[in-house]
């Protein structure tokens, strides 16, 4: 894992380790309000920056479960199922190959 561990918290717009550490510094109301991101768009921005971890755990699970699900089809000779599950799974690799990490 490459990235700073989870989970993080968002104070006042920002977002931060549970110890506080920062890790994403959003734009302040008026820069925001130039590139026409109203404050509570950018307050969620910062919510699911700090759902960031959570989120990617979850993926490479799902991935990985996929995956097992796709060859549990195959040994059953349902190839249809089969290639959606690889599918689906192909689609969340794509990213987490984008994250970086693994």
């Amino acid at each position: 894992m490459k990235h700073t561990k989870g989970p993080w918290k968002v104070v006042y717009g920002e977002v931060y380790t549970v110890d506080n550490k920062p890790i994403a510094d959003m734009v302040r109301d008026d820069t925001a309000a130039k590139a026409g991101i109203s404050p509570a768009e950018r307050d969620q921005n910062a919510r699911l920056i700090a759902a960031a971890p959570e989120l990617f755990e979850a993926a490479i699970g799902a991935r990985d479960m996929l995956r097992e699900c796709a060859k549990q089809h195959r040994q059953q000779g349902d190839n249809g199922h089969a290639s959606l599950a690889d599918a689906h799974a192909d689609s969340l690799e794509v990213s987490i190959s984008r994250t970086g990490d693994s």
